[in-house]
């Protein structure tokens, strides 16, 4: 190594970092909602629902209004219509297995909402 670049580089090692990583466990992914009914009441709760089982805390992002994911009012107020992209923040120990569950809700274009768990044949 130069001479400049020896006086130089410690210097630039204790630079200011341009961008600081995420919080550790974060995971953020935008989805966008391909229901003709958008995410009205029945999905929202299933999302909820949904939710519960994981150690985490989730955001909903829209259009620059955040909201907590854990919250029927919250995802109700974002007016998420057919082809709205929502941004998920999910945090904490059960990261990866909430945004799991949320993809497949999306996926499934949250079909659990509309069929009924029991169905009682007469």
């Amino acid at each position: 190594m130069n001479e400049a670049l020896q006086t130089m580089a410690p210097a630039l090692m204790k630079g200011p970092r341009l961008s600081s990583p995420p919080p550790s466990g974060e995971i953020r992914r935008s989805l966008v909602l391909l229901s003709h009914f958008g995410l009205h009441c029945r999905p929202a709760a299933l999302l909820v629902r949904t939710l519960e089982e994981f150690n985490c805390q989730v955001s909903v992002e829209v259009g620059g209004i955040v909201v907590n994911g854990r919250s029927v009012l919250g995802l109700l107020s974002l007016a998420a219509g057919y082809g709205t992209r929502l941004t998920f923040v999910v945090s904490g120990p059960q990261a990866g297995e909430a945004m799991a569950a949320i993809q497949r809700l999306f996926n499934d274009n949250f079909s659990d909402a509309y069929e009924p768990k029991d169905r009682h044949r007469i």
